[in-house]
């Protein structure tokens, strides 16, 4: 399953008429049809700052994904990533977490305009912050995600004249 999410902090973008974000349902697109059903995965994309709980200028939005179970979740940075930069990430940053919370294992913080490498959650959740403050503005960034299949892998146990074949993700499942 693929999303495409693009998320922009401009003031020239209308704000939706019914308070709730604006969500473009990509069918009209005959090529993205085609690429989505001939790979099975749905495709719907997310744009502008109706996205974004807006206070004044400043923008807080908490994105947590959830991959179906037996995939993780692909985070691909394309086109544009352009936030205010600066040493610690104090203004404008982006925050990615390997989990369903807050509290989640951190896999780092982005901010600038260098983009972040290709990133692969450990299991089926990726949670996202994105943080901007109510001084300059910047384009913002645009992601692509991926559910991807956990690959499976076997494990051999070797018990005196036995060996017993077990697939690690039905391990996981057990131990869930």
């Amino acid at each position: 399953m693929t999303y495409r999410v693009l998320i922009r902090k401009t003031p020239y973008e209308p704000k939706p008429r019914s308070g709730r974000p604006r969500v473009t349902d990509i069918h009209s697109d005959r090529r993205i049809q085609r690429m989505a059903s001939s790979q099975k995965m749905a495709v719907r994309e997310i744009t502008g700052a109706s996205q974004l709980q807006i206070s004044k200028n400043t923008v807080h939005k908490r994105i947590m994904e959830s991959a179906p179970h037996g995939h993780v979740i692909q985070l691909d940075f394309r086109e544009v990533f352009h936030l205010e930069e600066s040493p610690t990430c104090e203004y404008d940053w982006l925050e990615i977490r390997n989990g369903p919370h807050g509290y989640s294992p951190l896999i780092k913080k982005f901010c600038g305009h260098e983009f972040p490498p290709m990133l692969t959650s450990k299991d089926q959740f990726l949670w996202l912050k994105f943080s901007s403050d109510d001084s300059i503005e910047y384009e913002g960034f645009k992601a692509i995600f991926k559910f991807l299949p956990i690959k499976s892998k076997t494990l051999f146990l070797f018990l005196k004249s036995h060996c017993i074949v077990v697939d690690a993700t039905v391990i996981n499942t057990l131990f869930r």
